[in-house]
């Protein structure tokens, strides 16, 4: 099914899916600088309502937080 659902998905969708699938976790200013993407979180969400696994873990650097996702195994 999922696999299925990845042949309707957006250019940017699969770049974020390829970067998760076959690199490993993925912030939003390596987003924005590698692929272009500025709105990471909204691209992660549209990804987890098909039906990916992707967990959310918050950091802090200097006292800026920021993101970093990451795709699990279902």
């Amino acid at each position: 099914m999922i696999k299925r659902n990845r042949a309707k998905m957006s250019n940017q969708n699969r770049i974020v899916l390829d970067h998760l699938w076959n690199i490993g976790p993925l912030t939003p200013l390596s987003a924005l600088v590698n692929y272009g993407v500025a709105r990471l979180a909204a691209r992660v969400e549209e990804l987890k309502q098909i039906g990916y696994n992707i967990v959310t873990t918050l950091k802090t650097i200097n006292h800026k937080r920021y993101a970093s996702y990451e795709l699990r195994s279902v």
